[in-house]
């Protein structure tokens, strides 16, 4: 008879990321998209954009708890 162990969950198996434009109609029309309600957010970080090499727009980075 064996015995198994339990394979331990690890953070990128219950953490989902995304990143969106820096709007709030665009945030949450991301949020929709991802089926993502407001009690499975983590965080959301500001990205602030870049205007000289690799020009870029402010983003947001979204870190939610996956179902």
């Amino acid at each position: 008879m064996t015995i198994q162990t339990p394979k331990p969950i690890t953070a990128a198996e219950t953490v989902g990321e995304f990143f969106t434009e820096a709007r709030l109609d665009a945030l949450n029309a991301a949020l929709a998209a991802h089926g993502v309600d407001a009690s499975r957010i983590i965080t959301i970080f500001e990205v602030p954009g870049q205007s000289v090499a690799n020009a870029r727009l402010p983003r947001y980075h979204v870190l939610y708890r996956k179902p």
